[in-house]
């Protein structure tokens, strides 16, 4: 009898440690989130609630963790415009026990709202989601023209700091000056002339070395702006024409797809007259570039620019 005993109570005490081991299993959900800042292209990441241009094409970033020990096994992104029913944008499965990835995505094709849901699971189906929603609005038909905008030659009390949001030239020295009763300046300067590089003249953003390098105190701005900038088959004489935003964005975003550089260059190395170039300014605005004139014997650069208002 006393043997029985033993048996059952040892009987319990192992049914009771492995009742406590299945209880103490994690089984939390995976965590899921959306990458900020820009990429090593210069693309800001979308992570929250944003208006854009219908079609515009923007960037988003998932970043996902296991908590469970349990290996994710999917990602689904599904977009849902207005009343509509959900479609899928992305579905992949995989397994890690952690993921990331970035995709490039394009807004609706007409104005409204859209919502956009990301769930990430794990193989026991526990799963976490996020979403956002994106304002997609006709693209305006206003632009800013500037003409004839001249830079260099090269030095720190020359004209070689162009700011797209009034057209305006600006000095080393004038930005050095203004910065003590308005640091904003800075956010305002989308490109820098330059022709100590391989191309000769030329522009390149304010992020870019080589403008620290030609003006040393860049490398001490708080802000120093990431335009990037694409080649475009667009004709000097297609540019000319152009009179409305909505002519521009679809040459321009095609670009936004792939632009590249800090500065701008054609397939044959450098600037020539005549080239047109998309650039993307740290703000978003998307605009277009004409090489007017390459004077090498003054050592100036000319050119117009059309850009969204």
């Amino acid at each position: 009898m006393k043997k029985l005993h033993f048996i059952l109570v040892i009987l319990i005490a192992t049914s009771t440690v492995f009742y406590s081991c299945a209880e103490e299993e994690n089984n939390d959900p995976p965590t899921i989130s959306l990458k900020s800042g820009i990429d090593s292209t210069g693309t800001v990441y979308i992570n929250m609630d944003t208006t854009l241009t219908i079609n515009e094409s923007f960037l988003i970033g998932v970043t996902a963790n296991s908590n469970s020990e349990k290996n994710l096994k999917k990602l689904i992104i599904n977009r849902k415009f207005e009343s509509s029913s959900p479609e899928p944008a992305f579905d992949t499965t995989f397994s890690a026990l952690t993921f990331t990835v970035d995709k490039i995505f394009s807004a609706s094709n007409q104005p409204g709202t859209e919502d956009w849901t990301f769930t990430i699971s794990d193989v026991n189906e526990n799963s976490s989601s996020l979403n956002f929603r994106i304002t997609t609005l006709d693209p305006p038909d206003e632009l800013y023209t500037y003409e004839n905008i001249e830079f260099g030659p090269y030095g720190d009390t020359l004209p070689n700091f162009f700011s797209s949001v009034d057209g305006l030239i600006y000095s080393f020295a004038e930005i050095d000056t203004i910065s003590i009763t308005d640091t904003t300046i800075y956010n305002r300067i989308d490109w820098v002339f330059n022709e100590y590089n391989q191309w000769g003249i030329s522009i390149v953003s304010p992020d870019d070395n080589l403008a620290s390098s030609a003006y040393n105190n860049v490398a001490q701005w708080p802000q120093r702006n990431a335009t990037r900038f694409e080649e475009t088959s667009t004709s000097a004489g297609d540019f000319d024409a152009i009179t409305k935003y909505s002519e521009i964005f679809p040459l321009a975003n095609e670009a936004h797809l792939n632009y590249l550089s800090d500065y701008p260059n054609d397939h044959n190395g450098g600037i020539n007259v005549g080239d047109v170039f998309a650039f993307v300014a740290a703000s978003g605005k998307i605009g277009l570039i004409k090489i007017k004139k390459i004077n090498s014997v003054t050592e100036t650069l000319t050119l117009d620019v059309k850009v969204e208002i």
